[in-house]
């Protein structure tokens, strides 16, 4: 007698004795979620030119990232509609990536006509962070704004912003 185990797809794991289909072993789904296509121009800041520096904010072409002085409450990075890919849609969760580097930073994402997305008084701290926001039952149509907060606790950067619809 032979015994062969197949795993595919999803993980379903079959059991064949002697060329035979004998039973299935498991059929959890360990995948995860998907995502769908990334709706930030230029997350990574390699150009610059597809985001709006407003007051507090600079862009570090040498470093490809954007800069924040710490000093403007409310300092705000804005995206316009025209270089998203897709806007935000009615209760969707999405998910946020985003690098920082200097120092912590507290901040918000919003549509950039105000209507807010996401809201985290948290002080994300130098490294990778990623959080998911479910938009609520109305959204804004133009685009994204990155709002930074002076609870922040000296200059910071920010590089490889991601948003993504978690499917």
């Amino acid at each position: 007698m032979k015994k062969i185990l197949l795993t595919i797809g999803l993980l379903l794991t079959f059991t064949f004795v002697n060329g035979q289909l004998a039973g299935i072993i498991s059929s959890e789904d360990k995948s995860g979620p998907s995502y769908g296509p990334e709706l930030l121009t230029d997350g990574e800041f390699a150009v610059g030119t597809d985001w709006t520096f407003n007051t507090g904010w600079t862009y570090d072409a040498v470093n490809d990232e954007a800069d924040y002085d710490d000093a403007t409450d409310g300092a705000t990075l804005v995206q316009a509609s025209g270089d998203l890919q897709v806007i935000f849609k009615i209760n969707t969760t999405y998910k946020f990536e985003l690098d920082v580097s200097g120092n912590q930073i507290q901040f918000q994402v919003l549509s950039s006509n105000g209507g807010e997305q996401y809201r985290d008084n948290s002080n994300y701290a130098v490294g990778s962070h990623e959080v998911e926001f479910t938009t609520g039952a109305s959204v804004g149509t133009n685009g994204i704004m990155i709002k930074a907060k002076t609870a922040s606790v000296g200059a910071c950067s920010i590089t490889n912003l991601s948003i993504k619809e978690v499917l």
